[in-house]
């Protein structure tokens, strides 16, 4: 009879989703870290619901992946205001990933 070793875990990798509302927007994020490395975040953009309906518009997406940010948002949406809020997500996401790197990362700022 073989006898069966212990795998050895050559990376982990989490994906979590939230949901996060703020003044300027609504938004769906999903993320991914590997080996406690920030590697994907995906924020979906709604506008606030306004009227009776209670409706969240789409207005588009953020999305930060191999250190690099795109988007696809449209031109009359509060864009400072989204990547603000969007940059306050990247801080608190990479504190709960790695909290000693998110340390060492805002005191070099």
């Amino acid at each position: 009879m073989k006898h069966i070793s212990i795998m050895e875990i050559i990376k982990t990798t989490i994906i979590k989703t939230a949901e996060e509302s703020t003044r300027n927007a609504f938004y769906s994020l999903e993320f991914t870290a590997s080996n406690n490395t920030l590697t994907k975040v995906q924020a979906s953009v709604f506008a606030l619901p306004t009227g009776e309906l209670n409706e969240k518009r789409h207005l588009g997406y953020v999305i930060f992946e191999n250190d690099n940010i795109n988007c696809s948002l449209p031109g009359n949406a509060p864009l400072l205001k989204i990547f603000e809020d969007f940059e306050l997500f990247m801080e608190l996401i990479r504190d709960e990933i790695n909290p000693q790197t998110a340390t060492q990362q805002s005191s070099e700022k």
